[in-house]
């Protein structure tokens, strides 16, 4: 199944996933496949939210982080890292790095530093990633 903001779900893609818990106007789902997303849906089963995860040699891996343009910073991307943390307890965050050989924040740093920020995110488990001055 290919699951990306801004695809509307059938019922019958939604029956494969795990419903988790809602968050304002959506619900968050999680879907078991070769990755693992968490992604969070409105009433009309349109993907507003879709968190990827991925298996590595070092455990669980935060891959990519995406929230419709439109509803940046109404706390999704919040709700689906809070759902993440209950599920898999701790994952690997997205390097600074881009020359890592898994994946690499280009557009979230500032989400991830908010999340700390906020205690979503706390140093331990999570190590809270530098910015890199380019």
């Amino acid at each position: 199944m290919i699951l990306e903001i801004n695809k509307t779900l059938t019922n019958s893609e939604i029956s494969q996933c795990e419903y988790l818990s809602s968050h304002s106007l959506y619900k968050l789902y999680v879907y078991y496949g070769y990755e693992t997303f968490i992604i969070a849906i409105d009433n009309s089963n349109l993907i507003c939210g879709c968190f990827e995860f991925c298996e590595s040699d070092e455990g669980c891996q935060l891959a990519h982080m995406n929230v419709l343009k439109s509803l940046k910073r109404n706390g999704i991307g919040t709700a689906i890292i809070s759902e993440a943390i209950q599920l898999f307890d701790c994952f690997e965050l997205p390097s600074t790095n881009s020359d890592d050989m898994y994946y690499y924040i280009d557009n979230g740093l500032n989400f991830i530093h908010h999340c700390f920020d906020i205690c979503v995110l706390k140093e331990p488990p999570f190590k809270r990633p530098e910015y890199v001055v380019i």
